[in-house]
């Protein structure tokens, strides 16, 4: 997960280095780790080393990272088109937690953002409720090993980043 995440910041500095990125983590036990938003250009070596810091915990309480982005995607302004990825490798610790994330999730879209999820070895039942949390079913992406994981997340960079072609246009 972690070569795959490092890999979605170095190509989206590369291609894109206006957009922002920012990353929070979920857990059970160590609570969090926040890289507020920062262009994706910018030197995202702080980033990479966060990323690199990353421990998988006990616990799924998917609301807490998404609460998180939606904070920092609110505060963020500007007219660009907002992504969150949902990244998860288990179902949520209880049923009070799937009904915060899918709370959230609600109010995100409410908010127009475009929902990703991303399932590692997840069961059919956690995978289906991540379609659930889905923009739609194009946008819930699973995983059964990293090679997997990396290509994942290279598509999901290249539709975010996707070049805009235009034809028959007159511009001023």
């Amino acid at each position: 997960m972690k070569e795959a995440a490092i890999g979605f910041v170095v190509s989206t500095a590369g291609s894109s280095p206006e957009s922002k990125i920012g990353i929070s983590t979920f857990s059970g036990k160590t609570g969090y780790l926040v890289n507020e938003l920062m262009e994706a250009g910018s030197q995202p070596t702080e980033m990479i080393k966060n990323i690199a810091k990353m421990t998988a915990d006990s616990g799924t309480y998917p609301a807490k990272g998404l609460n998180i982005a939606k904070e920092q995607l609110g505060n963020s302004g500007g007219t660009n088109s907002k992504y969150v990825i949902l990244f998860s490798d288990g179902a949520p610790s209880s049923s009070q937690a799937a009904t915060s994330a899918e709370t959230s999730i609600g109010e995100l879209k409410t908010e127009g953002y475009y929902i990703y999820t991303v399932g590692l070895g997840v069961t059919e039942t956690t995978k289906e409720w991540l379609k659930g949390l889905a923009t739609n079913s194009e946008y819930a992406l699973t995983a059964t090993n990293a090679n997997e994981l990396k290509t994942i997340f290279q598509t999901i960079q290249q539709n975010i980043n996707h070049p805009v072609e235009i034809k028959n246009a007159e511009i001023i």
